[in-house]
């Protein structure tokens, strides 16, 4: 498997509200949140964006520092179709997810 560069476009959201709004106006190709935030938290988004026409194809890497229970990732995977990574997360390994060139990425990390 060979590893294209990517030169992403960053868009960032303090919490899960924020991410919602620019859900609104941008078409993002990945979105990446952490679980632990104010308000809506990564659990919540994550739901709330598969819950939207456009979201349900959308990828969603998921990312904790906090949270280690096996049987959260597997739920999250398993309803969501969320990849949930623990952090420090490589950037590399989050370039190599896709091959097909520039995201456009919505952070609420």
């Amino acid at each position: 498997r060979r590893i294209v560069p990517v030169q992403p476009v960053q868009v960032h959201a303090v919490d899960g509200e924020e991410a919602l709004r620019i859900l609104d106006r941008e078409q993002p190709d990945l979105v990446i949140t952490d679980l632990a935030m104010p308000g809506l938290d990564g659990f919540a988004l994550c739901q709330a964006i598969r819950q939207r026409p456009e979201g349900s194809a959308l990828p969603l890497v998921a990312t904790t520092g906090v949270h280690r229970d096996e049987g959260m990732a597997v739920k999250l995977r398993e309803s969501f179709g969320v990849e949930v990574l623990t952090k420090p997360v490589p950037l590399r390994y989050l370039a190599a997810t896709d091959e097909d060139g520039r995201y456009r990425i919505v952070s609420g990390m």
